[in-house]
C-alpha cells in the first residue's frame, strides 16, 4: 500500500488524512501478523509527482524545514519493485511499514543544523 509520511510526521489541518495513513500502516502490520504479505510505504516528497510537486509554495515551505529528503520517481519505482517482488519471504510485523522521505538525524547534524527535538526520540 502507498501511504504517506504525514501519518508519522503529522500535518496541521489534515488529521483525517494522517489517520487514514496510519490505518494503512496498521492494516499492513496486522496482515503480516496473521501470515499474509503486506507492506505500507509511507512516501515523503516525490520531486516530480503528486501534490507537493504540483504546488511550488508547498514545496518551498517543506524544503525550508530542512527535515525531508525528497525522492525521485525512479527511487519510488525501485522501492515498489523490491516490495512487490513475489519471491520475497513474508515479512515480520515490525518490518511491514517502510518510512521514506526524512533526513536522518546524523545527516542533519553533519550539515551543521540542529536536530529537531521530536527526532531525538528513539523512534527515529
Amino acid at each position: 500500500m502507498l501511504s504517506s509520511m504525514a501519518g508519522i510526521f503529522g500535518d496541521v489541518g489534515q488529521s483525517s488524512y494522517c489517520a487514514a495513513n496510519t490505518y494503512q500502516d496498521a492494516l499492513a502490520r496486522y496482515r503480516v501478523s496473521i501470515g499474509e504479505k503486506a507492506s505500507s510505504i509511507d512516501l515523503g516528497i516525490v520531486t516530480s509527482e503528486g501534490y507537493v510537486a504540483e504546488n511550488q509554495v508547498v514545496m518551498d515551505r517543506l524544503t525550508m524545514l530542512n527535515l525531508f529528503r525528497p525522492l525521485s520517481t525512479r527511487e519510488v519505482l525501485a522501492l515498489l519493485d523490491y516490495v512487490c517482488n513475489p519471491d520475497l519471504p513474508p515479512s515480520r510485523p515490525c518490518r511491514s511499514q517502510i518510512v521514506t522521505g526524512f533526513e536522518l538525524p546524523a545527516d542533519i547534524e553533519s550539515k551543521g543544523r540542529d536536530v529537531p527535538s521530536a527526532m531525538e526520540q528513539p523512534f527515529f
